[in-house]
């Protein structure tokens, strides 16, 4: 059994993107395949990934789609990144969702602590890879 999906696996499973950008929804299923299944299954279940678009005025989620979830937002110029920066930012937000970080902007944290841990997470994921 293989502990990894394949990028296909993940893009077909819409890649947690909930904009419909299949410019993020590529970089998400390339970037997914390199973490456990454990980890693409519950972001997929309890995440939203978003990146409003410039020529998005705004963007509206409902309750019933937040209820539970976590966002992930990255700006629209990620995608104007290297290739290298891009994946190292993606797995960083995703490694603060596994760990089950908090947001320095609702909570008071060790903000250095959390990152620290999410690049060692990072790190294995990519040694493991």
């Amino acid at each position: 059994m293989r502990d990894h999906y394949a990028a296909e696996e993940i893009w077909y499973a819409d890649a947690g993107v909930v904009t419909r950008d299949n410019d993020l929804r590529h970089l998400i299923s390339r970037v997914l395949q390199k973490v456990p299944k454990e980890v693409v299954d519950k972001l997929m279940d309890q995440c939203l990934i978003l990146m409003p678009r410039t020529e998005e005025k705004g963007v509206f989620l409902s309750q019933k789609e937040l209820v539970g979830k976590s966002i992930i937002a990255f700006p629209e110029s990620l995608l104007e990144e290297p290739e290298a920066e891009r994946e190292q930012t993606v797995l960083h937000e995703v490694a603060h969702f596994w760990l089950g970080h908090k947001s320095p902007l609702v909570a008071r944290i060790d903000y250095d602590k959390q990152e620290e841990a999410a690049d060692d997470l990072v790190k294995q994921w990519i040694r493991e890879y």
